[in-house]
């Protein structure tokens, strides 16, 4: 916008066009839900909601093997807002995960917590709140962990492992579109991980074809793209890890 707005004033009107031309198409490519969608969807999708039939097959996994099964909830942000209580304290996406988490705890009988995540210059790590705010769910604290240190996932997966054997089952609580890029960096650090999907970004209904302003530009669209590129680069670069 700055260099159309340079070209159009230096009256250099061909480039000043070419200008508004191409950030036309990249507004179309951002807002509109066509790649947005497409590609959210294709990282969602990635692993199945543990649910009837899959959870099923989990719960009688985990009682052969007749081992801990560990249920990490990464961080996503907390605040340490005073006023409110822990559960208040919870981003939308990190409550996504927690609920995800008591869930499944609820059917695992012998199932370990493990909140995750440091602080961001609050007072509380996020890892704490999240385990504070466990309790209030009526978690009970002997099967609470708490890793409080890391800033990022590659570093939650990294002091996972340092105080597990390899091999450890571990249960990822993430958001859906990060859930595959938390699965590689988990087993690249020996774990045996199993993706527990949860605060999707993309949800249907029954009535969504029949949509018809969905097309339309939005600024969701933009958020989400934004999200998603974030997760094929970080993808990539945790490779590294």
């Amino acid at each position: 916008m700055l260099g159309g707005l340079i070209c159009l004033f230096a009256g250099w009107y061909t480039w000043a066009k070419r200008i508004a031309g191409v950030m036309i198409v990249l507004w179309l490519l951002y807002a509109t839900p066509f790649a947005a969608d497409n590609l959210t969807d294709r990282l969602e999708n990635a692993y199945p909601v543990l649910k009837g039939e899959v959870l099923e097959e989990l719960l009688e996994r985990i009682e052969t093997e007749e081992k801990t099964p560990y249920i990490i909830v990464l961080g996503a942000g907390t605040t340490a807002d005073p006023r409110l209580d822990y559960t208040h304290m919870l981003s939308r996406n990190v409550m996504m995960r927690l609920v995800e988490a008591v869930r499944l705890y609820q059917y695992m009988p012998g199932s370990v917590i493990v909140t995750s995540a440091g602080t961001t210059g609050d007072i509380l790590a996020q890892a704490e709140v999240l385990r504070r705010a466990a309790l209030r769910l009526g978690v009970d604290p002997d099967r609470l962990q708490i890793q409080d240190e890391p800033r990022n996932t590659c570093e939650e997966a990294r002091a996972f492992a340092r105080e597990r054997e390899p091999g450890t089952l571990v249960i990822i609580s993430t958001a859906a579109h990060h859930q595959r890029r938390a699965m590689m960096l988990f087993r690249n650090q020996g774990m045996n991980p199993i993706a527990a999907p949860a605060s999707f970004v993309n949800t249907y209904s029954a009535s969504e074809e029949r949509n018809r302003t969905k097309w339309k530009p939005n600024l969701r669209n933009v958020n989400k793209l934004e999200k998603i590129i974030k997760e094929y680069v970080g993808y990539w670069w945790g490779q590294r890890c």
